[in-house]
Order: C-alpha cells, then sequence, then structure tokens
C-alpha cells in the first residue's frame, strides 16, 4: 500500500498585552517532509566437341599363314585398343570442354535491389519524386567448385545522374570511386572464385528533375568475363531487376522531430515537435504529417506556414511500458518521407503528497475568558499527486503527535480541529482522516483538498476558556495513502 508522510512542525505563540486579556497569536509551521529476390540465369550456350569415328583394320592377304594371320590379327587388336582409347579420351576432353562452357554461365548466383534515399524498395509501381537519391545494389556470390573469372562490370541508366559507386570483393577492401554522367564500368584484377567468391556493388545516383511525370528510361547492368587465353573471348551477363518506376514532376520531403525518445508518466499527454524540408515545388497544404500507433490507427497534423508541426498523444492511446510509434509524412497520398520510430516510455508514477504549505499561521486575536474558533490567516495548500497508471481511491491524514506547547513546554488549553460540513473533528496523536475517495481527473494528475477551504472550515485553532497566552508549537503530521476502491 504506497503512503507518503510529511512531519509538519508548528509554532503557536500567543503573548499577553493587557492584565486581563491577552493577544494570542498561534503559527503552526509546515515543514514538509521487402524481401530480395534472388535470381539465377543460365547460358544454354556450349561448346561441343564431337571425337572422330575409329574402325577396326581388318587383313585382306587371303594368302597369309596361320603366324602371319595371328600376328596380322594381334596388330588389329592393337590398333582397335589404341583407337578406342584415342576415341575415349577424345569423348573425355569435350565432355569436359562442354562441362566448363556450362559453368561459364552458371559460375555465380545475382541479386538486384534497387531503392530510394529513404530505404524504401522501388518497384515498377513506385513513385519517386524528382532530386531523389537512388541506389541501385548488386549482390555476385560464385558457385562453390565452378571455374575461376576475372570479371568486369558495366552500368547505363539514363534519366540517373550518377555521383559516387563503391565495390567489395571477399578478402579485399571497400573502394568508393566518383561517378558521372549516366554510365559506370569496373574490371576486377582479382579473379572471382572460391576464395574471393562475393562481389558487392552500389551505385549512387540522383533521379533528374522531370516537368511532368515520366517513366525512367529502361537501363541496364551486365557483368562480363573472359574465357579466352592468347584471344580475349568476353562473355556477357544481364542483371535482372531493374524497375522502371515513375519520376514525379515535385521534389522530396525530409522530416525532422525534437525528440525521438520520450519519458512519459500516465495520464499525461504526450507531444511530439518537428520540421519539414522540401523544395518549393511542394506547398505546405499538400503535405500531411502521419502519426502510427501500435494498433494501425494515425494520427494526423497538418505543418504551418514554416513547414512546423506538432502532434499531442493522449494518454489513453499509451500503454504502460515501452510504446513504438511511426512517424511520416506524405503528400497527397503519393509518396512520403523516410518514417521515423518515435519511442515513448511511460513509468508508472506514485501517490504522493505534492504540496503542503510550509505554514498555517492564525489570526491574533484577545483571551476573553471564553472558548472561542480562530481562522487561518493567509492561504495555505495541501495538494495531492497521483500518477500511477491504475488509479486506486486515497485518503490523507493529518495528526498532532505533541500537541501545542508554548516556551515553558506547557500545553495549550485548546486543540487543533478539521471542519467541514458542519463535521468537526480533533486533531490529536490520531492520524484523522480528511479527505477521501477523490480520484482526480487533472491533466496533471493533481488534487487540491484544501482549494474548498474557507475562514471558518479546514484546519481550526480552538481555545478554551482557561487558555493561557503565550507562543505555542507543534508537530502536524500529514500522510496519503491509498484504500480499496469501494466504487
Amino acid at each position: 500500500m504506497p503512503v507518503d508522510a510529511q512531519n509538519t512542525e508548528a509554532d503557536v505563540a500567543a503573548t499577553a498585552t493587557l492584565p486581563d486579556a491577552a493577544l494570542s497569536e498561534a503559527t503552526t509551521e509546515v515543514i514538509k517532509a521487402p524481401a530480395d529476390v534472388e535470381t539465377t540465369t543460365a547460358s544454354d550456350e556450349s561448346v561441343a566437341e564431337d571425337a572422330a569415328d575409329s574402325e577396326e583394320p581388318t587383313s585382306n592377304d587371303s594368302s597369309s599363314s596361320r603366324g602371319s594371320a595371328s600376328d596380322s590379327s594381334a596388330e588389329s587388336a592393337t590398333a582397335t585398343d589404341t583407337t578406342a582409347a584415342l576415341a575415349s579420351s577424345a569423348d573425355s576432353s569435350s565432355e569436359a570442354r562442354q562441362a566448363d562452357s556450362r559453368f561459364d554461365a552458371l559460375f555465380y548466383h545475382q541479386r538486384v535491389t534497387v531503392t530510394d534515399s529513404h530505404g524504401a524498395h522501388i518497384s515498377e509501381n513506385t513513385m519517386v519524386p524528382s532530386n531523389t537519391d537512388v541506389i541501385y545494389k548488386f549482390h555476385y556470390e560464385h558457385i562453390p567448385g565452378t571455374p575461376a573469372h576475372k570479371m568486369k562490370f558495366d552500368f547505363r541508366q539514363k534519366g540517373l545522374a550518377l555521383k559516387s559507386y563503391s565495390v567489395k570483393m571477399t578478402g579485399m577492401s571497400t573502394k568508393i570511386l566518383k561517378a558521372s554522367g549516366e554510365h559506370v564500368t569496373y574490371e576486377f584484377q582479382q579473379p572471382f572464385d572460391d576464395v574471393h567468391n562475393q562481389i558487392d556493388i552500389e551505385v549512387h545516383g540522383y533521379v533528374q528533375r522531370v516537368k511532368k511525370r515520366n517513366k525512367i528510361p529502361a537501363g541496364n547492368a551486365s557483368m562480363s568475363w573472359n574465357t579466352g587465353f592468347l584471344v580475349p573471348n568476353w562473355h556477357s551477363r544481364d542483371s535482372p531487376g531493374f524497375p522502371r518506376y515513375t519520376i514525379l514532376p515535385i521534389g522530396d520531403i525530409h522530416m525532422k522531430v525534437k525528440e525521438t525518445t520520450i519519458n512519459a508518466q500516465p495520464h499525461e499527454p504526450v507531444q511530439i515537435e518537428g520540421f519539414l524540408a522540401h523544395d518549393d515545388s511542394l506547398r505546405c497544404e499538400d503535405v500531411v504529417v502521419l502519426l502510427r500507433r501500435a494498433d494501425g490507427t494515425e494520427v494526423q497534423a497538418t505543418p504551418d506556414n514554416e513547414d512546423r508541426f506538432k502532434l499531442t498523444v493522449q494518454p489513453r492511446d499509451l500503454a504502460l511500458g515501452a510504446n513504438h510509434l511511426t512517424l511520416h509524412a506524405h503528400c497527397k497520398g503519393v509518396f512520403g518521407s523516410f518514417p521515423i520510430d518515435i519511442n515513448i516510455e511511460v513509468t508508472d508514477g506514485d501517490l504522493k503528497l505534492a504540496t503542503v504549505s510550509p505554514t498555517f499561521t492564525f489570526d491574533a486575536t484577545t483571551l476573553t475568558g471564553e472558548a472561542k474558533e480562530i481562522a487561518r490567516q493567509g492561504a495555505v495548500k495541501v495538494e495531492v499527486e497521483d500518477t500511477r497508471h491504475q488509479l486506486q481511491a486515497w485518503q490523507v491524514t493529518v495528526a498532532n503527535t505533541e500537541g501545542l506547547k508554548n516556551e515553558r513546554n506547557e500545553p495549550l488549553s485548546g486543540r487543533l480541529v478539521y471542519k467541514q460540513s458542519n463535521q468537526l473533528r480533533e486533531i490529536n496523536a490520531t492520524p484523522q482522516v480528511i479527505a477521501t475517495d477523490k480520484v482526480g481527473n487533472d491533466a496533471d494528475g493533481k488534487v487540491d483538498i484544501s482549494d474548498n477551504w474557507q475562514n471558518d472550515s479546514g484546519i481550526l485553532l480552538q481555545v478554551n476558556s482557561d487558555a493561557v497566552p503565550g507562543k505555542y508549537k507543534g508537530i502536524l503530521n500529514w500522510a496519503v495513502c491509498d484504500v480499496p476502491d469501494s466504487r
């Protein structure tokens, strides 16, 4: 059961100013306590070499003796075996060359990925703003056991202004090279084999501005290899996956936010602020900022004339603990900015006394020998703060454990009381409940239980008819704790 307690030191002073009547002033001081698609293609070209047919030699000499015939037969058998062996050797060589030729077209797998400047995949149906950075990524993987070749890469794409490209082969450092125009080519000096078995190439460029919506022209990338020894014999294989995306005659959107990780208390709204950057081809009224909640619903905001925006996430849309949301901007729903992850951590709060006035001062009064009730002087405040995720009923208690005493340690003939709605409770050593079952609807989770105290209600001082003038001091102990919710 959460309990928050504070000790209050109360000083009550009374000074006699007349022989028969005394002026008493009591002061209470409170001291608070898209998965990539791998495509493999194979060339059907092969080189076939047929072995020459061999005929067995026969003897045409009918007058030969048995011995001669036997020798001739032996020679014929030898010739036949030799010819068969040569034919077998020729067949094996032909099959090997055919296999090598097939492997020339089947010695690697390849994969092509195209993304925009935000890392989103580009396909045939993608719409890309003018001047958007586009990255073409190529991955080649050598098939184990196939021949090694020296490779040459070639890339062409009209409508794309190239800026740079990088090449990386297994066992070698990455090379970053400048590019310009619409074409790049690179020849690898190290053979592509079972050891240097992977090649990664990235080509960076930006889509050139268009005056009207257009499809980007067909592009091409190929990898070539040389199978010749004395005379070069180059083979080429195109890379699939070049999407013909649509170029828009408007610029890209870039978005930044003030904070991407936010700590929040339960029942507190969270505000997300940021701004957009785009070229003059876009108007503010054409752009909306969307915050996608965990359940898939969205909160929408429109940027102001300076492209700034604010979004408010209500407490009811946040769960206790981690909340992951996604923020992105859209232009008429056609294309958008790179999504930004927003992480809101809602930590459970607590129940506590947020504010207790440090001093309770009572009106100056003249003792007349009669019992009387003395009102407070000045404003006071007792405030409870409940920031727990699961709200419960609570109660506030106050106690005066040692009474009120003067400088000579003599007790005051009187007492502190709590008065509200014609009910009167003495504040003594036993904690008295003065507020209960108040679950605040305040946005900040705070409830001021003294808000409705008047001069004749709340904490008051009562003196008896035999009270002696003097300066009195005492301690008020405040506490708040939750109680079972009976509603």
